[in-house]
């Protein structure tokens, strides 16, 4: 059964100290209370003060690829012995959106690894959680995009690292057009589907190929990021994917470049060293120059059950949701303690501290 449409467009949540709007029709944050006066009502979400704003949820760290630059070090072989049941993480949903939790990203490994992913979605939907799924775009054909579309996905995005050279030599040969076809299959059903660009030292290359492509299937938003030294990215063979400029000029460059395709570019500030408006990023935090909201804004749950600030600091585990409620972890002293921390920070990105990284684990 898909999602029944709301008749309430924005939704406002606490988050620190401010309050945030919440579009549910098109995902969009706001510090700014809306004034249209199509917007309808406003209500305010029952939720609780320490509740995470969106929740990163990876039920699986199976794939049917194994990327060069994958942080979860995900593949076809990879085996979780205590992988949470589905009936866990159905409940786990339920959990989130009690609390006041406004979105839920299901990653991976690959989603669309994981047999029970539909009703997942589906179970989200109807809980209120607008539910994003980031694939590789391969395992997408007519049949699973009808499926999800009933089931009431909110977005879905397909990760690219560049052009068709670009792409293949870290995904695999001939991932890149599979890609391009699923992507196809998403917009044929009406779905909200857009690109998660990683960047990559020499990505930029073969960007103008990928967004003609894009164009072509009728793609018009695209989230760009930059690779990190976690996963098999860290390892010394493929110390060649690192380095990417983030640099004002680069901004502008890769922007003007799609504009020319008509396609949006989004730069994630916690990779650009920018303000949010100033490259197109739907920032969570509720200050402009603050950190990138692990542990704050967002949360990160393991297929183990392990809840972590980020899947980028896999070493600060603050509980594990097979021995406790979310919000008990998210509002216990282990989060206390990395909170703390993370406010001595001044890092952009919470995982590049190191007095972060060293914070309380199991």
């Amino acid at each position: 059964m898909p999602q029944k449409e709301s008749p309430v467009e924005w939704t406002c949540r606490k988050a620190g100290t401010c309050d945030i709007y919440y579009n549910h029709r098109t995902g969009k944050f706001s510090q700014s209370r809306p004034t249209s006066e199509s917007t309808g009502d406003i209500i305010e979400v029952p939720h609780s003060p320490a509740a995470p704003l969106r929740v990163y949820l990876d039920p699986t760290y199976r794939c049917n690829l194994s990327c060069r630059h994958c942080m979860t070090n995900s593949s076809a072989s990879h085996h979780t012995p205590d992988q949470l049941p589905e009936e866990r993480v159905l409940s786990i949903l339920a959990e989130l959106a009690d609390i006041g939790v406004l979105e839920v990203a299901i990653t991976g490994g690959e989603p669309l690894c994981y047999p029970r992913i539909v009703p997942l979605v589906n179970h989200a939907a109807q809980l209120g959680l607008n539910c994003i799924l980031t694939t590789n775009g391969v395992l997408i054909n007519e049949h699973i995009a009808a499926q999800l579309k009933r089931a009431g996905i909110f977005e879905m995005k397909v990760s690219f690292e560049g052009g068709r050279a670009q792409n293949d030599s870290i995904r695999g040969v001939g991932i890149y057009d599979r890609a391009l076809g699923g992507l196809r299959c998403l917009k044929d059903q009406g779905i909200n589907a857009s690109v998660r660009l990683t960047l990559h030292r020499g990505s930029e290359n073969g960007l103008e190929g990928l967004f003609s492509d894009l164009a072509e299937v009728n793609v018009t938003k695209v989230k760009a990021a930059v690779v990190k030294p976690i996963g098999r990215a860290a390892l010394p063979e493929n110390g060649n994917l690192l380095g990417f400029e983030a640099s004002q000029k680069t901004v502008d460059r890769i922007r003007d470049m799609g504009l020319h395709h008509g396609i949006t570019i989004h730069f994630s500030s916690d990779d650009f060293p920018f303000p949010p408006e100033a490259i197109n990023d739907n920032k969570l935090r509720s200050q402009e120059g603050c950190n990138c909201g692990a542990g704050f804004e967002t949360a990160y749950i393991s297929p183990s059950g392990d809840v972590m600030p980020c899947s980028s600091i896999p070493d600060v585990i603050l509980g594990n949701i097979a021995e406790a409620n979310f919000l008990a972890i998210w509002d216990g002293e282990r989060t206390r303690q990395y909170r703390q921390a993370a406010e001595r920070c001044t890092k952009q990105r919470l995982c590049c501290c190191q007095d972060i990284r060293g914070g309380p684990s199991q």
